[in-house]
């Protein structure tokens, strides 16, 4: 007979081997944790199933770590709105996952890791593929303003993916100087003429929330592990007929401590082309049947 619990347990188990098939390197730890099944019912948890699944990508930010969930979780709570927070930790360097391991006396916040640095879409994918919830926040960890969050919310019954643009006539940003602004624009201007971007998505990068069903459907065809990653999951999803909107937002970026620099470029750089070559034999179909 399959009880509540048990059906609980499979549908772990089966979101956790979808995870495998995108990071073929946890699979063994995916079927180890299915085969050791305990002989007593685990305790039942006092947090409710989430709605919501936010995941947080971190990589050598053990200093704003434990004030970025604390953020989440005030303006998630004040939503009443069952969550939960996946931290994965994308291989990194300080100790930044002893860290994220003290988060977990939360009992909404459960953790989890890279061997390597593999690029914050790839960390997107590995929480996503642990997460419960029917919709799927990517919230890197600079994020300091959450005044969207309510606007977001309101909006999920509507559309398949809600986007903070800072190129939203409404957003206020702090912090980018011009070299921040050219790379943005030109990165950008690079999308909308390798791929037409949708127009009612003008920013591919920063937070947003996904319906469950459209990433389940997108993400098996995704090849990029990086920042363009996230550009491939927009452009997939209006591919895939998905319906988008942007929302303003606050950011505050500190220069002081941007990760961007040549290696980080020359992998963007490395991404869009695979991408775009990718991409190009669908655009060509496309094409052919519309002629």
């Amino acid at each position: 007979m399959v009880t509540r619990d048990s059906f609980g347990k499979l549908l772990k188990t089966k979101r956790r081997l979808f995870a495998a098939m995108v990071h073929p390197e946890i699979l063994t730890t995916v079927l180890q944790e299915a085969a050791t099944v305990p002989a007593e019912p685990e305790p039942v948890s006092s947090v409710a199933a989430p709605k919501l699944s936010i995941i947080v990508p971190v990589y050598n930010e053990k200093m704003r770590l434990a004030d970025n969930v604390t953020r989440i979780k005030t303006q998630v709570e004040s939503a009443h709105l069952p969550y939960e927070i996946i931290i994965v930790d994308d291989g990194s360097t300080d100790t930044t996952r002893m860290e994220a391991h003290r988060l977990k006396s939360n009992p909404h916040v459960r953790i989890a890791s890279h061997s390597r640095n593999m690029g914050i879409t790839a960390a997107f994918k590995t929480g996503f593929g642990l997460s419960l919830g029917e919709y799927v926040m990517l919230c890197p960890v600079d994020v300091t303003s959450f005044s969207f969050l309510k606007d977001f919310l309101n909006l999920t019954p509507q559309y398949d993916i809600i986007s903070t643009s800072k190129r939203h006539p409404k957003s206020i940003v702090i912090g980018y100087d011009k070299w921040r602004w050219l790379m943005s624009n030109t990165y950008h201007a690079l999308v909308g003429l390798l791929f037409r971007a949708p127009e009612c998505c003008t920013d591919t990068h920063y937070v947003k929330i996904y319906r469950r069903r459209l990433l389940e459907k997108i993400i098996p065809s995704c090849i990029c592990e990086g920042a363009v990653g996230e550009t491939e999951l927009v452009l997939r999803a209006s591919k895939a007929g998905a319906k988008l909107i942007d929302v303003p937002t606050t950011i505050i970026h500190d220069q002081s401590k941007s990760k961007t620099n040549c290696i980080v470029i020359l992998r963007v750089i490395w991404e869009l082309v695979r991408l775009y070559l990718s991409l190009l034999p669908q655009e060509y179909h496309r094409a052919q049947a519309t002629s």
